[in-house]
C-alpha cells in the first residue's frame, strides 16, 4: 500500500521526508496510519495516463533561462 508522508518521520528503520510516497505491506501501512496519523496518509492513486497527460500539458522550458550565467555569455568563433 502506498502511503504519503505528511511530516518528516524517523522511527526504527523507517525514515521519510514530508511529501515522500512509500510502499508498505498492508499490515505495516495500517499500523503506521493508526500509530502516527499526523505523519502518514494513504497516497492517492496516480495512473500512467495522468502522468503522461500532465507531461504533455506542461509548458516547454526555455533552457537558456536556466543555464548558468557564464554559459550564456560565451561565444564561439
Amino acid at each position: 500500500m502506498n502511503l504519503l508522508c505528511l511530516s518528516d518521520f524517523n522511527q526504527g528503520e523507517i525514515a521519510a521526508k514530508a511529501g515522500d510516497v512509500r510502499w508498505f505491506a498492508p499490515i505495516v501501512a495500517d499500523r503506521l496510519i493508526d500509530s502516527w496519523p499526523a505523519c502518514w496518509a494513504v497516497a492517492p492513486i496516480v495512473t500512467v495516463e495522468e502522468v503522461v497527460t500532465e507531461a504533455i500539458a506542461a509548458p516547454p522550458i526555455d533552457k537558456m533561462i536556466h543555464a548558468p550565467a557564464k554559459a550564456k555569455g560565451k561565444r564561439r568563433g
